[in-house]
């Protein structure tokens, strides 16, 4: 760990850090040593303590008249000098002594606290464990896709984090698909923006784009979602009410054959997302519905995306539902979305009294909730929507999958800061059709303001540095060895993942790279302080 008080000068130094001047007598010169307080948390000495005032002494030879004759031993005296010169000498001899005596007395406190030198097997002196070797690495020999143009040269490019530059493409989400990956992109060409496909071979390499058509808009890039009823693409479309989410099948050569357009309201959102299983087809999205902002649901045949059933709201008449989220389970689906208070009231964070909204606001830090909804294999509700986070709470950004065993994990940040800041705590539930269970702490400090995320066995958490923590799920969907920081990930985003693999979109000027990278997901022989399962939270 690092010494934050400043430190020692020199192994012969005096021990004292602080800012005061110490003159030794005989010395004739006066040291500084730098840093606050010294270890330990003691108090520099006073004006006027032992060591600031103390004299200066030069020893001046005698005159040479009455130097008496004789052989010279070291630094002392002559032989034969008279008594009288050693008299004169013992003041200064007493002085020089009565110092270092107090330079002793002062630093042996200190010394006593310094630090015994471990030992290397960790035995007596109870050596810090080593650093855990990183659990991803980059794909050798393959170089990355790359998604638009970089017009900046690469030797004007300062570190990763200025290296992103405006009117860089916009990656979506992505999946697995006919041995490779799939993602969504948006850009600019052809005097406007585009929706295409990046396709990347098992290997990373081998990237090609496949267009799908102009967007407009302030729309998000397309997304694609794999399950066992094949890969699906979603993308957003104006129409005359205002737009359209619009589905279509990905075929193995990576083209599409589009089916139906989902009519979509003029609310500030366009968030949505989709689910495939070998039963249904779900899409949903947030929309404005009698007055409050709702979850609509709308499901098709896998082999027959032209067709689909009427959406329908299936989030509670009482809250303002935003951002869901769709997922498989095993004999149907899990729906996930962000709760806030209607418009006409505010959540008073416990007392049971709700009450009337202020007229004027900046931005109002209003408290928000994740609620989950168990969807049968047809894709429509089979149970009631129950809130899996606190009311009071302040979640402002979430993921959802399906454990092993079919029960839901949540992963959310919580964060009562204004929209695009760092800070806040991140945790993880897990949820089964009979209950929730604790929620547990996973990181409370250096959370970035991303959005946590979860790929299969991994879970990937954004740090307000730039950089990315993994942490490893067992099937159950705790935590098990370190949660730590991932050098391989760098300030890369990940956009899917098939088991060890995981593909990074990495910015490069106004260009995107993609690219492979494989993890271990062995746990960790011995995890350091903190790396296990994390605590989980008192409430």
């Amino acid at each position: 760990m690092r010494n934050g008080n400043g430190g020692y000068r020199g192994r012969c130094a005096p021990s004292w850090v602080g800012s005061d001047e110490w003159a030794l007598a005989g010395s004739g010169k006066q040291g500084r040593t730098r840093g606050g307080q010294g270890p330990g948390g003691s108090e520099p000495p006073a004006d006027g303590d032992v060591g600031r005032d103390a004299p200066r002494v030069r020893f001046r030879p005698p005159p040479s008249d009455l130097r008496p004759a004789g052989p010279r031993l070291g630094l002392g005296p002559k032989i034969g000098a008279r008594p009288s010169r050693l008299a004169a000498l013992a003041p200064f001899v007493v002085v020089g002594l009565t110092v270092a005596g107090v330079v002793v007395v002062l630093t042996r406190p200190f010394a006593d606290r310094l630090p015994e030198e471990t030992e290397p097997d960790g035995g007596a002196g109870g050596a810090r464990a080593a650093p855990l070797p990183p659990r991803c690495r980059a794909l050798e020999g393959v170089a990355p896709f790359q998604v638009g143009e970089r017009r900046t040269p690469a030797s004007d490019a300062g570190d990763e984090e200025e290296a992103l530059e405006p009117f860089a493409p916009e990656i979506g989400r992505g999946a697995r698909h006919a041995g490779g990956f799939v993602v969504g992109v948006k850009r600019d060409a052809e005097g406007g923006a585009v929706g295409e496909l990046a396709l990347l071979g098992s290997d990373g390499g081998g990237g090609r784009l496949v267009r799908l058509g102009r967007l407009r808009g302030d729309v998000d890039a397309p997304i694609v979602v794999a399950g066992s009823g094949g890969s699906v693409v979603g993308m957003l479309e104006p129409n005359a009410g205002g737009f359209a989410l619009r589905l279509g099948r990905l075929r193995v050569d990576g083209e599409v054959a589009w089916g139906a357009e989902l009519p979509q309201g003029r609310d500030e959102s366009l968030a949505y997302d989709l689910a495939v299983a070998s039963t249904a087809v779900v899409a949903v999205w947030d929309d404005d519905h009698e007055d409050r902002s709702a979850i609509l649901l709308a499901t098709a045949d896998p082999d027959k995306l032209g067709t689909v059933h009427a959406p329908r709201a299936v989030s509670p008449p009482e809250v303002d539902a935003e951002l869901p989220r769709v997922v498989v389970r095993p004999g149907g689906f899990w729906l996930g979305y962000i709760a806030r208070p209607t418009s006409e009231t505010r959540f008073d964070g416990g007392s049971g009294e709700d009450e009337p909204a202020p007229r004027y606001s900046a931005q109002s830090i209003e408290h928000g909730w994740i609620e989950l909804v168990p969807l049968g294999q047809d894709g429509l509700p089979s149970g009631a929507a129950r809130a899996v986070t606190p009311r009071g709470g302040h979640a402002l950004a979430f993921d959802l999958a399906s454990s092993t065993a079919g029960d839901a994990l949540v992963v959310w940040r919580d964060d009562d800061t204004p929209v695009g800041s760092d800070g806040g705590r991140v945790e993880l539930a897990t949820v089964a059709l009979g209950g929730a269970g604790a929620p547990a702490l996973l990181l409370d400090e250096g959370v970035g303001s991303g959005v946590p995320s979860l790929y299969g066995p991994l879970l990937v958490v954004p740090e307000a540095s730039g950089t990315s923590r993994i942490g490893l799920l067992a099937s159950d969907g705790t935590l098990v060895g370190a949660f730590r920081p991932e050098p391989a990930l760098g300030r890369g985003e990940v956009l899917a993942a098939d088991g060890a693999l995981l593909l990074v979109a990495r910015p490069n000027g106004q260009a995107m790279d993609l690219g492979l990278v494989t993890c271990d997901l062995a746990p960790d022989a011995t995890p350091p302080d903190g790396g296990a399962a994390p605590p989980e939270r008192a409430d």
